[in-house]
């Protein structure tokens, strides 16, 4: 934290389109779910998050999140899924010196085919947002434009018109899932929500830092809804409208 994370914070003050994604898909290397050669416990991974995250919040204005392989994991819905990893309490418990400015700013959940199932799919076609007991905003970060169960336009549509606030596709550099099959429906989303852009989303990033400054002191989930839904939807196709790299996480760059 002090040998890289502040120094790069600090390198980036005043850049305006920045979220700071603690780790990608950390449930494949927690107890409860791991499939690695190596496993951490659950609240280590937690306490993990949590350092992370007050350590970014008390040195910069920008946002936090994790990149939740499924809403399996980030759901408090009871026999709805496995765990909430990453809502308040669970991070707060995990480390408490950290307190508020240990949480998240929104949520970020990923999809893929192995989610689906009509009666317990965890995909945010089939129920919405508000069925998981989503307590902040959540973005739908990874889903698949070449899905075998839905194609891009649904996936892209359920992401923005659920509850959810937004849908970006894997990937513009991985061919295990060609992002080809979602490229017009980018475009299409594009031209008919033309405020959903880039330009959007920088605007709503800074309305969301403006906010942490201002209220710092208070949890981060009010700050987190105090920024408008439409405005957050601009992560969904906004920040891959006319973009090829949508599916990446370095969606907005383009």
């Amino acid at each position: 934290i002090n040998n890289a994370l502040i120094p790069t914070l600090r390198a980036l003050d005043g850049a305006p389109g920045v979220v700071i994604e603690v780790i990608n898909e950390p449930e494949w290397c927690m107890a409860s779910a791991c499939n690695t050669k190596q496993c951490v416990k659950d609240e280590e991974m937690k306490r993990f998050v949590a350092m992370i995250a007050g350590a970014v919040h008390s040195s910069s204005p920008f946002a936090v999140t994790v990149g939740s392989a499924s809403l399996k994991w980030s759901t408090n819905l009871t026999g709805g899924g496995q765990a909430d990893f990453w809502n308040d309490a669970a991070l707060t418990a995990a480390y408490p010196a950290a307190g508020a400015a240990g949480t998240l700013d929104f949520y970020n959940v990923h999809y893929y085919d192995w989610m689906y199932n009509p009666s317990w799919g965890y995909d945010p076609c089939r129920k919405p947002a508000a069925y998981w007991g989503v307590d902040k905003p959540m973005v739908v970060a990874e889903m698949p434009a070449d899905s075998t169960h839905y194609p891009a336009d649904k996936l892209l549509s359920c992401a923005t018109e659920q509850g959810f606030v937004g849908g970006l596709f894997w990937a513009v550099n991985d061919p295990s899932h060609p992002l080809g099959a979602g490229l017009q429906a980018i475009k299409d989303f594009s031209a008919a929500h033309p405020a959903d852009s880039y330009a959007a989303l920088v605007s709503w990033l800074k309305k969301l830092r403006s906010a942490i400054s201002a209220i710092s002191s208070l949890p981060r989930a009010s700050v987190a809804s105090d920024v408008s839904a439409a405005s957050v939807a601009s992560v969904a196709a906004g920040a891959a409208a006319g973009s090829a790299a949508a599916g990446s996480a370095a969606a907005g760059s383009a």
